[in-house]
């Protein structure tokens, strides 16, 4: 399954496989000829079908893009399949008739940006594109049109899927007892804390490519997020706001400060704070996979999440299957 279709020119592939490689390690998926064509399955079938169901389609313009009957061919599914459509400037050129009667009212970045903020802009206008598109039901077929009503069933058809649906709200029930009495309370084992680990460190969410930022968000008691390139599951790109002291103490802990101020929460709030009444401000690292980490205030309780919904930092103290990218975060320690 895949989000994205990348139109390009075969003159432009290992361009085309830089930005490829930058939008999946960001977790967007990618439709990429030749690679999803196999065997001796028709492209002419193949592609006009990948587009339709695509979430997306980004166009890689050049020259040899424009100049390129496929890629037009491409262009035009795209767009009269109502399919979002993103431009790419590969090198500094003017748009010709044809790709600019189709792109004249579609989402383009400027040359002039160059590589980095482009690329920065497209993984964050495309996550967010995918966000709202995720809510969507189709009927799964190319086109994505709408499901038709259901007919009605009968009884005892009926009963059956009430038994179904019995059966798995007891599951939902027993996977959430299990995940309380599971999942680390207060009594957390104490984090491994490795050799000479003090330093300038960014933090962010990797599912969503969101650091914490040093920056109110609304007030106080709420940070700003600020989105990252990533490479790789390595920082490209990053805010200076983003960039924080961590101090590894000898009880296990950490504090987490800019400019010598702390970050904390404030009892009885949900949200994070620099100084003043958010005085609880030392944490755990909890290790979880893949190099992630959760972040807990050791006062609190309360995991250190980036709240997509609300576009803020805030902590939480209740972490499920359903809720967990929330909180999963990596650490970078950087050299300014």
């Amino acid at each position: 399954m895949h989000d994205v279709f990348i139109s390009y020119s075969r003159k432009d592939q290992a361009k085309a496989e830089e930005i490829r490689k930058i939008l999946e390690d960001n977790g967007i998926m990618c439709w990429f000829a030749p690679d999803d064509i196999h065997g001796n399955r028709k492209f002419t079938k193949e592609i006009p079908q990948a587009i339709r169901s695509s979430k997306a389609f980004l166009l890689l313009l050049s020259e040899n893009s424009q100049d390129s009957k496929w890629v037009e061919r491409e262009l035009g599914e795209a767009d009269s399949a109502n399919i979002p459509i993103y431009t790419f400037f590969l090198e500094d050129c003017g748009l010709n008739d044809q790709f600019n009667f189709v792109l004249r009212f579609n989402q383009h970045y400027g040359f002039e940006l160059g590589f980095e903020e482009q690329t920065r802009r497209l993984v964050r206008e495309l996550k967010e594109e995918m966000a709202e598109r995720a809510g969507n039901v189709t009927d799964g077929s190319e086109n994505g049109t709408p499901k038709p009503p259901k007919r009605p069933t009968s009884p005892k058809k009926s009963a059956k899927r009430v038994w179904i649906a019995v059966t798995a709200v007891l599951v939902v029930i027993i996977a959430a007892v299990l995940a309380v009495v599971l999942w680390p309370k207060g009594d957390d084992p104490e984090p491994e804390v490795k050799p000479n680990p003090d330093g300038k460190y960014v933090i962010w969410n990797v599912a969503y490519s969101t650091a914490l930022s040093g920056e109110a968000a609304t007030n106080e008691h709420y940070l700003k997020g600020e989105p990252v390139l990533t490479n790789g599951g390595e920082l490209m790109e990053y805010e200076n706001t983003c960039v924080w002291d961590v101090k590894f103490l000898d009880d296990g802990t950490v504090t987490i400060s800019r400019n010598s101020v702390t970050l904390g929460v404030e009892l009885g709030y949900k949200g994070v704070g620099l100084g003043g009444k958010n005085t609880s401000d030392k944490w755990r690292l909890i290790e979880a996979e893949d190099g992630k980490y959760y972040i807990r205030n050791a006062e609190s309780g309360g995991y250190l999440e980036w709240y997509n919904d609300k576009k803020n930092w805030a902590s939480y103290d209740k972490v499920n299957d359903q809720n967990r990218d929330l909180f999963l975060l990596k650490m970078q320690k950087i050299t300014e």
